[in-house]
């Protein structure tokens, strides 16, 4: 009965803490693919804040671009476009501290098999 009474006091703090600290900014949009992390967004100053923003909507743009009726040099303007963005984007997280990780759907499957196989 103790341990029952422990276990429920620390789960509710715990879901209390996250929920309290799980507040957005107005301002940003992360309905695309392009997400901005809260946190790291309020520690930038104003002008990396709308820096961050602009590239998020223009990479959100061309990821929603119908890309099939482009010719073939457009497609290439459009890739290193978004080449020179995702750089700029991996500036401005440097800038403020931010870590950012890629996993593969490959990657994914295979991490996900080993913990399967592991427990």
């Amino acid at each position: 009965m103790n341990k029952l009474k422990s276990l429920l006091i620390i789960g509710l703090l715990t879901f209390g803490i996250t929920t309290s600290f799980a507040t957005e900014n107005p301002k940003i949009n992360n309905e695309g693919k392009v997400k901005i992390d809260v946190e790291l967004y309020n520690k930038m100053d104003a002008t990396m804040q709308t820096k961050a923003l602009n590239l998020q909507t223009r990479m959100n743009e061309i990821f929603e671009l119908d890309k099939s009726e482009m010719s073939r040099t457009e497609r290439k303007e459009v890739r290193s476009e978004l080449k020179s963005l995702k750089m700029d984007m991996k500036a401005i997280n440097k800038h403020s501290g931010g870590h950012t990780v890629f996993i593969s759907t490959g990657g994914l499957i295979i991490i996900i098999l080993l913990l399967i196989i592991i427990f």
